[in-house]
């Protein structure tokens, strides 16, 4: 007579066990990754809209809109001439910082930035950075504002 044992014997509970970490663990570094790319190309994305939010609605209203750009505080900031503030891109809350020096831009009612109130001559770049991930915007000096990575 043979006795039939139910279940799964120690070294099977434990061959699964190791595959199973194997796999997360590839995973997590996998996900880790696309959740880096992902926000610092959401925090790009945000940022062009936001200067494009900004020129319209300089044009919308026929007002000065002004459009800060803090590496500092990891901010976008569009505001209006009475410093009420419009929209606030904030970086930071996802983990995203931000490179560059601090750039301002007065936007007239037909959509360009003034050169009298704006702190840039040229070209600027701004850099998004989560990790290993980087994305850069360009600004340019009539207030356009671009992606290019």
């Amino acid at each position: 007579m043979t006795i039939r044992r139910a279940g799964f014997t120690m070294l099977e509970m434990l061959f699964v066990v190791v595959i199973g970490g194997i796999v997360l663990a590839i995973g997590t570094r996998q996900y880790s990754q696309l959740s880096n790319q992902r926000a610092v190309g959401n925090a790009s994305n945000a940022m062009v809209h936001t200067a494009s939010r900004a020129r319209s609605e300089a044009m919308r209203s026929g007002r000065v809109i002004y459009l800060r750009i803090r590496p500092d505080l990891a901010q976008v900031r569009v505001r209006s001439a009475s410093d009420s503030a419009i929209h606030t891109l904030d970086a930071g809350a996802d983990g995203v910082s931000i490179t560059g020096s601090t750039i301002s831009i007065c936007y007239a009612a037909r959509g360009y930035a003034l050169p009298g109130c704006t702190s840039i001559s040229g070209t600027q770049t701004v850099n998004f950075v989560r990790g290993v991930d980087t994305a850069t915007v360009q600004v340019l000096p009539l207030g356009q504002v671009r992606r290019t990575r």
